[in-house]
C-alpha cells in the first residue's frame, strides 16, 4: 500500500473499513494506515461516550470525528491527515451517519460517511439518506459516500 500512496502522491487517498470494534485492534489500524492513508472511515467501532478521544489519537490524523452507538454495535470514526482541512458539519440523528467537508485544491467536498445496521430497513434508510442528501448537496458541488 505505501507503494500506491507513493505512486500517487498528489491524490488523496480514501479507504473504509468495517473494523467491527475498535477496542482491541486499535494498535494494527495505526500500522495499517501510519502514512498510507489520507482519509479512513470505519464503520462498527463498537464503543461508545465513556471512552475517550484521545484513546484513539494517530500521530499525523486530526482527532477522529466520531458517531458512538453502543458497545455491543455500530458506531462510526472518520480519521482524516492533519494536512487535508476538514471540519464536522453535523451527525444525523435519523441515520447512522456524519457529514464532513473536506477543502481540497480550492474546491469544497461533501464527504458522508454512514452504517446501515443489518436490522435496519432498507427503504427506511434510504429515504432518510435522500432527505439528509437534498439538505446539504445544494451547497456542495462534490459528493464522496462512504
Amino acid at each position: 500500500m505505501q507503494s500506491y500512496k507513493v505512486k500517487n502522491v498528489d491524490h488523496l487517498i480514501v479507504a473504509t473499513l468495517n473494523i467491527n470494534s475498535i477496542r482491541y485492534k486499535f494498535d494494527q489500524l495505526k500500522f495499517l494506515i501510519q502514512d498510507k492513508i489520507d482519509i479512513l472511515v470505519l464503520q462498527e467501532t463498537k464503543i461508545d461516550h465513556t471512552f475517550p478521544v484521545n484513546q484513539f489519537i494517530i500521530e499525523g490524523y486530526s482527532p477522529p470525528f466520531r458517531r458512538d452507538r453502543t458497545c455491543m454495535g455500530g458506531g462510526i470514526m472518520v480519521y482524516v491527515k492533519e494536512n487535508v482541512s476538514a471540519k464536522i458539519l453535523n451527525i444525523s440523528e435519523t441515520i447512522e451517519g456524519i457529514f464532513i467537508e473536506l477543502n481540497l485544491k480550492c474546491n469544497k467536498w461533501l464527504l458522508f460517511c454512514t452504517y446501515n445496521p443489518s436490522g435496519q430497513c432498507s427503504r427506511d434508510y434510504f429515504l432518510e439518506l435522500e432527505k439528509a442528501l437534498e439538505f446539504h448537496l445544494c451547497k456542495y458541488g462534490k459528493l464522496w459516500f462512504e
